[in-house]
């Protein structure tokens, strides 16, 4: 039994050389479009509050060696020292650990 080989002479080829290039080109264009282009660029309102809302500062009292009393930087009697730390916190849980050691 003799097999016949099939001759294709009709059959054309499709050459895809150029067609490597072309797409590598179409690629950078597209590439180099997409960075240059300014898209719409939604705008967005911020959320405004409507409480006036501030970080609270620490209350840094000091007390040196010879009994002098610090609020910051500044010096103050002891009394005057009680009479802010009792308005200040009136009413907290703060003011229930406070111990007044009497002038």
């Amino acid at each position: 039994m003799k097999f016949r080989k099939k001759s294709h002479k009709n059959e054309s080829e499709v050459y895809t050389d150029s067609l490597n290039d072309i797409l590598f080109i179409l690629l950078m264009l597209f590439l180099i479009v997409s960075t240059v282009a300014n898209p719409n660029i939604v705008k967005v309102a911020n959320p405004k509050g409507s409480k006036n809302t501030k970080a609270k500062q620490d209350i840094v009292i000091t007390l040196d060696k010879d009994q002098n009393y610090f609020l910051g930087q500044n010096k103050f009697p002891k009394k005057a020292l009680t009479l802010f730390y009792q308005l200040r916190f009136a009413g907290s849980e703060a003011s229930a650990g406070y111990a007044d050691g009497g002038d």
